[in-house]
């Protein structure tokens, strides 16, 4: 083993042993409150963050030091999501009054002006804006949502009509939006039904016909990724798990289960490799615990690789964005206050701290097979096994019973690290493969 494979492992080995982290960078509040929306995105332009709240947007530079947002306009409205196009253009949606929702600025949000226009209907039907987005190839066009119903202006947003159900048509969690951002002839819009089954309305005609996918029970769709150059494939986030499609939406498959049942609210692809990915959301209830999921082979296979706790605080990561090898997430409590904006270097950030328990690896070391067993018989676990450089490469879903057999195959010798995280424990435990 070189030095550098040395330092990396004694690095791993380190936090196996302390749970030392602390990698996250704490950037700021721009606010106390987020707006009322489940899950507020915060959006990019170059290398600068937006976040949208109950005052207005707010910005901050990637590249500045310090915890200082910058006011970027629409202060003293309820932001609930907003496009950011071109150079000075910006178009909110906002938890507002009938005739007003949405709102234009064409100077960086130093002033802005009413465009409602008539979107989200009149009187006692009218529901405010949730989510918009515009055409990639054609800025005059945008949808935004209503309840479940998604509208469309073609004129910039002088005038609305509706391309998916019609307006008064209630949803209890509008979380997607989107236009594919390689082909804007198809349009997403999904999140979570009235009566709380999670849905993903798809057109691939640019509004003309839709259908419906991903509709489970009790769930919700809380958040898309597009491949970066295949249109075929997307994946979302659901509560529990992460599901893709290989067929445009089509039909879906779970592809990851979460350990502790956390609802996945953001998936994003590593901007510098269209193999790896990165999810992260939080468990339904009281949490200290920032965790993301990676998978480095395209979204085929996932596991934990990363965890900071927080003691004391209650926090989700509600949004995450990926800038070159930056990692951003965007933090939330149970009330919807903000507890702050993260930055992590994925290119430099270590493997997790797993809390260890009694895990047993006979023979170990080996060379052909090993059985791993721990003091209790395994529940729905899932094992993964990361080498020396922090890389996964081998992952094992759904595992219960007394023990594991782990086969060598093409796995080189050296040292390793065992993961396994079950329903109410987790195990870390290092193993040495020779020849």
């Amino acid at each position: 083993m070189n030095n550098l494979r040395k330092t990396l492992f004694a690095a791993v080995m380190l936090l196996v042993a302390t749970g030392t982290y602390g990698q996250l960078t704490y950037i700021g509040s721009p606010a106390q409150d987020l707006s009322w929306m489940s899950n507020p995105l915060m959006k990019l332009k170059q290398d600068t963050l937006f976040v949208p709240t109950q005052n207005g947007l707010f910005k901050k530079s990637l590249q500045s030091g310090g915890t200082t947002w910058i006011a970027a306009g629409f202060q003293g409205l309820k932001i609930n999501d907003f496009v950011l196009i071109g150079q000075d253009t910006i178009v909110c949606v906002a938890d507002s009054t009938a005739g007003n929702t949405i709102f234009t600025s064409v100077n960086n949000g130093n002033s802005f002006v009413n465009t409602t226009n008539g979107f989200g209907a009149t009187g006692i039907d009218f529901q405010p804006g949730t989510r918009i987005d515009v055409n990639p190839n054609n800025h005059q066009e945008l949808i935004a949502m209503s309840g479940s119903c998604v509208a469309r202006s073609t004129d910039f947003s002088a005038s609305w009509s509706p391309i998916y159900l019609d307006w008064g048509y209630s949803v209890y969690q509008p979380s997607v939006l989107r236009y594919h951002p390689l082909n804007p002839a198809y349009i997403y819009s999904g999140g979570e039904l009235s009566l709380f089954d999670s849905y993903l309305a798809y057109s691939l005609d640019a509004g003309a016909n839709w259908a419906v996918s991903a509709v489970e029970t009790n769930q919700a769709v809380n958040g898309i990724a597009f491949h970066p150059t295949n249109t075929d494939t997307l994946f979302i986030g659901k509560e529990g798990s992460i599901h893709r499609s290989v067929n445009k939406g089509a039909s879906w498959s779970n592809v990851f289960t979460t350990p502790n049942y956390e609802y996945i609210y953001s998936v994003v692809y590593d901007p510098n490799n269209s193999n790896i990915l990165y999810a992260a959301g939080a468990i339904n209830g009281e949490n200290d615990t920032v965790r993301i999921f990676r998978s480095t082979n395209g979204g085929s296979n996932w596991s934990e690789w990363y965890q900071e706790s927080f003691p004391g605080s209650d926090k989700q990561v509600i949004n995450m964005v990926m800038y070159n090898t930056t990692l951003c997430l965007l933090t939330r409590d149970h009330s919807s206050n903000l507890t702050g904006v993260y930055k992590l270097d994925a290119s430099t950030a270590s493997v997790p701290h797993l809390v260890q328990e009694n895990l047993h690896i006979f023979p170990n070391p080996f060379s052909g097979e090993t059985t791993i067993r721990a003091e209790k018989p395994f529940t729905n676990a899932e094992l993964s096994i990361v080498n020396s450089l922090g890389e996964p490469v081998k992952h094992i879903h759904h595992i219960s019973g007394p023990e594991i057999k782990i086969a060598r195959e093409t796995l080189p010798s050296g040292v390793y690290v065992v993961r396994i995280t079950g329903e109410t424990e987790s195990y870390t435990q290092k193993m040495v493969v020779r020849d």
